[in-house]
């Protein structure tokens, strides 16, 4: 966000050539998340990106709970590094840390509340693959999710990590 002088942020990318025609635009000052309200082949849709804070927020975590909600009767595709872990036993090769954390829960209550399913794990289910080394620790983490509206499911080819 250069109007805050910071180099990070997080951004949507649509292939050229895709008929995606952005209708409203929802984001934070911090850069964390940027929605986009639109039609995707004259389909209405919310696509999405999000970097979850490394630490917990409860008023941004409850902010963007809350904007979801107003956009869930829209399909929702959202991306993102997550910084946590959906599933403890399958997301972590340190099978001896169960601990959830915040942002576990909060990707739990996605899927509850808003309907939203872990693509890759829907087409994987019961498979290992990571997207973070933690050098300090040792261990691998898969903590970075792309969640769909479960009706779009069928629209889905592949995922791969």
């Amino acid at each position: 966000n250069p109007a805050l002088g910071r180099k990070a942020g997080v951004a949507v990318l649509v292939r050229k050539g895709v008929d995606f025609q952005v209708e409203r635009q929802y984001q934070d000052r911090e850069g964390r998340y940027l929605l986009l309200q639109g039609k995707l082949a004259g389909k209405q849709l919310v696509l999405g990106t999000y970097y979850g804070p490394n630490v917990q927020d409860m008023r941004f975590s409850r902010q963007f709970r809350k904007l979801l909600l107003s956009l869930a009767h829209y399909p929702i595709v959202l991306g993102g590094d997550f910084n946590a872990v959906a599933d403890p036993e399958l997301d972590r090769s340190d099978k001896s840390s169960k601990r959830w954390g915040a942002g576990g829960r909060t990707i739990a209550y996605y899927a509850e509340v808003l309907g939203l399913i872990d693509l890759w794990r829907a087409l994987h289910p019961g498979e290992r693959d990571y997207t973070h080394l933690s050098r300090a620790h040792g261990t691998w983490s898969r903590l970075d999710y792309i969640l769909i509206t479960d009706s779009l499911l069928t629209s889905v080819r592949d995922a791969q990590i």
